[in-house]
């Protein structure tokens, strides 16, 4: 827990509304591109996570392209390609939360690149 997320949390108890604005303001952003990673639509994840517009270009047809790329992986594939490519984890680190192996991480990613690659390059 890092120093600003004490904050939060000393803010939430002492004025609990106010420390939720601080809470928001925080992490809007973060659980915005995670719900942003499941669904396909600006729209649905911006009703999921009450987003502003402000991080999203509804007319950026390449990021949208890319996340149905992201849709049609296997589900191990699209959470390594996820953590990996929008969360910069390590492979060490992947291999943790999917609780698989280094080796498979690895494998998993690549094997996902390739696939987005394939789908970015015959799908228009």
């Amino acid at each position: 827990m890092n120093v600003n997320d004490k904050e939060i949390i000393q803010a939430i108890r002492e004025h609990p509304e106010q420390g939720f604005r601080k809470l928001m303001a925080a992490y809007m952003q973060p659980v915005y591109w995670h719900i942003r990673r499941m669904v396909s639509v600006h729209a649905d994840a911006e009703v999921l996570a009450l987003k502003e517009d402000e991080w999203f270009d509804s007319s950026d047809k390449l990021s949208a392209k890319l996340q149905c790329a992201i849709h049609t992986l296997p589900a191990k594939q699209q959470a390594t390609f996820n953590l990996r490519y929008y969360d910069e984890l390590s492979y060490d680190e992947i291999a943790e939360v999917t609780d698989s192996t280094t080796a498979a991480a690895k494998a998993n990613y690549h094997v996902a690149k390739e696939k987005i690659i394939d789908y970015m390059n015959h799908n228009d």
